[in-house]
């Protein structure tokens, strides 16, 4: 079985904890999973989303979704927030396989 999806625009949270960077939690629930399966994803957008990190490691994953972490991976200027996020038009494409 594999399912894809992408997250809605404007989900970005602010990572308080850890040094910063912002998260998403990834809604996959509609997919119908059985169990938890094995999740890929891309950080997609308009601009900047190659000059990010941690996009990649999922964290937290079951049948119904997972939690991804952001960073940059240079030091820039300016924080990464929800807000540039939104500005940027990031999002999580996501594909989740389940081998039964």
């Amino acid at each position: 079985m594999i399912k894809q999806g992408k997250t809605k625009p404007n989900e970005w949270k602010s990572n308080n904890n850890g040094g910063g960077g912002i998260y998403i939690d990834v809604d996959t629930s509609t997919s119908e999973f059985p169990s938890t399966p094995h999740y890929l994803t891309t950080l997609e957008g308009d601009i900047h989303h190659w000059d990010a990190g941690g996009f990649n490691s999922i964290y937290s994953p079951t049948k119904d979704g997972f939690r991804v972490y952001v960073k940059w991976v240079f030091k820039r200027a300016e924080v990464l927030t929800p807000q540039i996020a939104n500005q940027f038009g990031w999002y999580i494409k996501w594909t989740g396989i389940l081998v039964e």
